[in-house]
């Protein structure tokens, strides 16, 4: 079973937001550019152990847009791993806002959304573990519980 979890929108990315400012914010395909920072929209997924379920957030990422540029100008920026932090706490997993990630474009999905790659030493323990091996079927069944 295929489930989803969505971050919302970014305010300010968002034209429906009041905080929106449309002579501060550039969108080219699925990224955007807001007062020198880029923001990415990015999936992380977890699996359940010994099943085939798994939980996908869709996420925001940011970086600086210098550093971004650095990276979109590479020949292989399509093989490429792109240094990111979260802009969103991610939803059940505590000190996970501001969470420096990376994001993996070799593991894009066809909307050219990049996976998020959790490191070890930068992850809060409890959801690096359930990254590398999987949620057990307790914790999988506790958040399906919080979320229908």
């Amino acid at each position: 079973m295929y489930n989803v979890l969505k971050s919302p929108m970014i305010d300010f990315l968002d034209p429906e937001s009041e905080n929106y400012d449309e002579s501060k914010v550039i969108k080219e395909g699925p990224f955007f550019m807001h007062e020198k920072k880029v923001y990415i929209p990015c999936r992380l997924e977890l699996l359940k152990r010994d099943s085939t379920d798994f939980l996908s957030w869709l996420l925001w990422a940011y970086l600086d847009a210098k550093d971004f540029v650095k990276f979109s100008e590479s020949p292989n920026q399509y093989k490429g791993l792109l240094k990111a932090k979260l802009f969103h706490p991610i939803l059940f997993y505590n000190n996970t806002k501001d969470l420096k990630v990376t994001l993996d474009f070799k593991l894009r999905d066809e909307n050219f959304m990049p996976t998020v790659v959790l490191d070890q030493k930068n992850t809060n323990e409890e959801l690096f573990y359930a990254f590398e091996r999987g949620m057990d079927e307790e914790e999988f069944n506790s958040i399906m519980n919080k979320i229908n």
